[in-house]
């Protein structure tokens, strides 16, 4: 289990602090999952490019992505000095077992909020495909294609209209999902020589799809850790946690699990829009951002292989879960509708839809999370911080131990962290609401499991050509030891006859000790 924690002065318990990323191995001696972290061990704390350093490495969004033999640690991060909304990435080493130190670079730097348009809400540039106003990218997700190519894709809200659309005079407030494009140099970095660069969204990504819109500004917004990705058939489907307003003025607020399509266009079929789930929640997280609120994760159904484009076996997904802020955790089982019709004499993918086979099962309560999700220490929990001054208990980053037989979640290990001066902890929960602290002060943002893939990776070479080369190995420097032991009984008297020298002679793999002489040989 890998996680990231920050702290503050405002959350600091019995001097027991964890900042950095972390990780952690759960299993015990027979192998079974334990809900206690014993020994953390850190994987990295900060990270330096320019002079700029990260003392807790805010690191959000972790996602792991292996393409090209190459195995990346990918998370977004926010430096106060220098506001952007930024990716980086450390590259893993699959060679060793234990982890060392890891150095994130940044891989796609963009401005907070972006515009593209010379006219505000009411016109095209004719020499433009996109106009965007008043548009932020929220959160992204990382989609391996057939191990070869890394696809990053991107969600993002405000202002937006598709400047070939004769039908929108104006623009509307918009959700979307971009891809973005990483064979540019001008848009990912792929050196450390120009780390201060900042590209530009719109020129470097391209709409997938788009998910939503409403002439109403804001009607609906992306939690900044909620999108994951499913290849189904020759489709992609997008799964996304957002916040749903009825309208300013109704002060109801409800947290919504969206699926929809790549390549759908919400103006021209809303229907491809599907809401999974839809909970109630605090109308105070709509204006106060919540990093890794909304976490989604899916599990894949194994036994439901399929042979999409992109070459994967990951199969279908039956199960997803996903983080409620104050309201808790929940997971319920999905299903897939697919339409297909004959274009061209091929049989294609025509439509998807996605079905919510049952009710969802509640994992961890709000009543849970108003208990579990602060401080014990009721001084530590008084902010100095006007915006925190009422309860801010909040689920945040979260991933899932699935039963290997029948792919239901079954246990949910989560972390709580209200931010700056909010309140946290860190925590495993059963299908049976059985809950307990996994680890002492400790407040993750993301929280995610290292994929079997890459654990195997990790394994020390044990194929019969391995055993062979150290065997080989062995031989020569056996050889090489004899060879050695023979020079020194050739010159023994010459060395008995220098005093006070303790010769030493370096073999590969033996040490000896000369009872007569008293000298150690390694």
């Amino acid at each position: 289990l890998w996680f990231t924690s920050a702290t503050s002065t405002q959350m600091d318990e019995l001097g027991v602090v964890h900042t950095g990323l972390y990780r952690c191995n759960l299993n015990d001696e027979s192998g079974n999952i334990q809900n206690k972290c014993q020994h953390p061990q850190k994987v990295a704390d900060g990270w330096q490019q320019n002079g700029r350093w990260h003392s807790g490495l805010p690191l959000y969004n972790l996602q792991f992505s292996s393409a090209n033999a190459n195995t990346y640690v990918y998370g977004r991060t926010y430096d106060k000095d220098h506001p952007s909304w930024e990716m980086v990435r450390a590259k893993r080493s699959n060679t060793v077992r234990e982890e060392v130190q890891l150095h994130f670079q940044s891989y796609f730097r963009t401005t907070e909020r972006f515009d593209f348009n010379d006219c505000n809400f009411k016109c095209c540039d004719p020499t433009k495909k996109h106009a965007y106003t008043m548009a932020r990218p929220k959160s992204y997700v990382i989609n391996d294609d057939n191990g070869n190519n890394s696809n990053v894709y991107i969600a993002w809200e405000g202002f937006y209209k598709d400047c070939g659309d004769s039908s929108q005079r104006r623009l509307q407030w918009t959700i979307g999902i971009s891809k973005l494009n990483t064979s540019d140099a001008n848009c990912v970095l792929t050196s450390t020589e120009d780390v201060d660069a900042t590209a530009n969204f719109v020129k470097c990504t391209e709409p997938v799809s788009i998910v939503y819109q409403n002439p109403q500004g804001r009607s609906a917004t992306v939690s900044s850790g909620g999108l994951a990705v499913a290849q189904v058939e020759e489709r992609r489907m997008f799964f996304m946690s957002v916040l749903h307003s009825a309208g300013i003025d109704e002060g109801d607020l409800k947290n919504e699990i969206w699926a929809f399509p790549e390549g759908g266009r919400y103006s021209s079929d809303p229907s491809q829009l599907q809401t999974l789930a839809n909970t109630d929640v605090d109308p105070f997280f709509f204006d106060e951002v919540v990093e890794d609120g909304g976490t989604l994760r899916l599990h894949y159904n194994m036994t439901h292989n399929q042979n999409g484009k992109d070459g994967n076996s990951k199969g279908l997904p039956n199960h997803l879960c996903h983080t409620m802020f104050n309201q808790g955790i929940q997971c319920f089982p999905i299903g897939f509708e697919v339409q297909k019709q004959g274009i061209d004499g091929k049989t294609k993918t025509s439509s998807v839809s996605v079905i919510a086979r049952d009710e969802p099962k509640t994992f961890l309560s709000s009543s849970q999370v108003q208990s579990f999700c602060k401080l014990g220490d009721a001084a530590a929990r008084t902010s100095k911080h006007e915006r925190f001054s009422r309860v801010t208990t909040v689920t945040t980053g979260m991933d899932v131990v699935w039963n290997d037989t029948d792919g239901t979640p079954g246990q949910v290990f989560f972390g709580c962290w209200g931010q700056e001066g909010g309140n946290g902890n860190f925590g495993s929960v059963d299908r049976h609401g059985n809950l307990v602290q996994t680890l002492h002060g400790a407040y993750p943002g993301g929280v995610i499991f290292l994929p079997t893939k890459l654990e195997l990776d990790l394994e020390p070479p044990t194929s019969e050509a391995s055993n062979n080369e150290r065997r080989s190995f062995n031989f020569l420097g056996l050889g090489v030891m004899i060879l050695l032991w023979l020079l020194f009984c050739l010159f023994r008297k010459a060395l008995k006859s220098l005093v006070r020298i303790t010769p030493t002679i370096v073999v590969y793999g033996k040490s000896f000790y000369d009872e007569e002489e008293q000298i150690q040989f390694k």
